[in-house]
Protein backbone atom coordinates (compact mmCIF):
# COMPACT_ATOMS: atom_id res chain seq x y z
CA UNK A 1 0.00 0.00 0.00
CA UNK A 2 1.26 3.80 -1.15
CA UNK A 3 1.39 5.75 2.40
CA UNK A 4 0.39 9.05 -0.66
CA UNK A 5 -2.83 6.88 -1.45
CA UNK A 6 -6.18 9.04 -0.44
CA UNK A 7 -8.44 7.19 2.00
CA UNK A 8 -12.06 8.08 2.65
CA UNK A 9 -12.88 8.56 6.26
CA UNK A 10 -15.91 8.96 8.41
CA UNK A 11 -15.11 11.05 11.60
CA UNK A 12 -17.48 9.74 14.91
CA UNK A 13 -17.45 12.60 17.67
CA UNK A 14 -14.54 11.04 19.21
CA UNK A 15 -12.82 11.77 15.89
CA UNK A 16 -13.95 15.29 15.83
CA UNK A 17 -12.39 15.43 19.30
CA UNK A 18 -9.11 14.12 18.58
CA UNK A 19 -8.90 16.97 15.37
CA UNK A 20 -9.92 19.27 17.65
CA UNK A 21 -7.20 18.99 20.24
CA UNK A 22 -4.55 18.33 17.29
CA UNK A 23 -5.66 22.31 16.33
CA UNK A 24 -2.43 22.56 18.90
CA UNK A 25 0.07 20.99 18.01
CA UNK A 26 1.78 23.01 15.34
CA UNK A 27 3.18 20.16 13.09
CA UNK A 28 -0.18 18.82 12.19
CA UNK A 29 -2.60 22.38 12.59
CA UNK A 30 -2.97 22.10 9.10
CA UNK A 31 -3.65 18.52 8.39
CA UNK A 32 -6.59 18.84 11.61
CA UNK A 33 -8.37 22.53 9.87
CA UNK A 34 -8.72 20.48 6.85
CA UNK A 35 -10.05 17.59 7.76
CA UNK A 36 -12.16 19.93 10.46
CA UNK A 37 -13.51 21.84 7.09
CA UNK A 38 -14.29 18.81 5.17
CA UNK A 39 -16.02 17.18 7.96
CA UNK A 40 -18.51 20.43 8.85
CA UNK A 41 -19.36 20.03 5.03
CA UNK A 42 -19.96 16.34 4.18
CA UNK A 43 -21.81 14.27 7.19
CA UNK A 44 -18.11 13.60 8.73
CA UNK A 45 -16.51 12.07 5.38
CA UNK A 46 -13.55 13.26 4.54
CA UNK A 47 -10.56 12.76 2.63
CA UNK A 48 -7.17 12.15 3.41
CA UNK A 49 -3.72 10.87 2.30
CA UNK A 50 -2.73 7.62 4.25
CA UNK A 51 0.23 9.45 5.67
CA UNK A 52 -1.35 12.19 6.93
CA UNK A 53 -4.23 10.12 8.87
CA UNK A 54 -1.71 8.04 10.60
CA UNK A 55 0.05 11.42 11.76
CA UNK A 56 -3.11 12.64 13.24
CA UNK A 57 -4.30 9.59 14.80
CA UNK A 58 -1.59 7.43 15.09
CA UNK A 59 -0.52 8.90 18.70
CA UNK A 60 -3.72 8.39 20.11
CA UNK A 61 -5.04 5.27 19.40
CA UNK A 62 -4.52 2.73 22.14
CA UNK A 63 -6.18 -0.72 23.13
CA UNK A 64 -9.72 0.18 24.35
CA UNK A 65 -9.48 4.10 23.14
CA UNK A 66 -12.62 5.45 21.44
CA UNK A 67 -13.00 4.56 17.38
CA UNK A 68 -12.11 7.52 15.29
CA UNK A 69 -13.81 6.36 12.60
CA UNK A 70 -17.70 5.30 11.86
CA UNK A 71 -17.15 1.57 12.24
CA UNK A 72 -18.90 0.09 9.02
CA UNK A 73 -16.41 2.54 7.19
CA UNK A 74 -13.47 2.77 9.02
CA UNK A 75 -11.16 3.50 6.32
CA UNK A 76 -12.13 2.66 2.61
CA UNK A 77 -8.92 2.88 0.10
CA UNK A 78 -8.72 3.11 -3.63
CA UNK A 79 -11.95 4.55 -3.88
CA UNK A 80 -10.81 7.97 -4.94
CA UNK A 81 -9.74 9.11 -8.30
CA UNK A 82 -6.01 11.13 -8.51
CA UNK A 83 -7.95 14.37 -8.10
CA UNK A 84 -9.46 13.65 -5.46
CA UNK A 85 -12.91 13.29 -6.04
CA UNK A 86 -14.99 10.50 -5.12
CA UNK A 87 -15.61 7.59 -7.90
CA UNK A 88 -17.13 5.34 -5.17
CA UNK A 89 -18.07 6.74 -1.90
CA UNK A 90 -19.61 4.99 0.71
CA UNK A 91 -23.43 5.69 1.39
CA UNK A 92 -24.43 7.22 4.35
CA UNK A 93 -26.00 4.54 6.82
Amino acid sequence: MNLSELVMVRWTDAGLSLLKRAMNDAQVVEIASEQIAQASKSDGWCDIQLWALMRLIGPHLQLGSQAPFIEENEVQVGLLSAAGASTNKPTAP
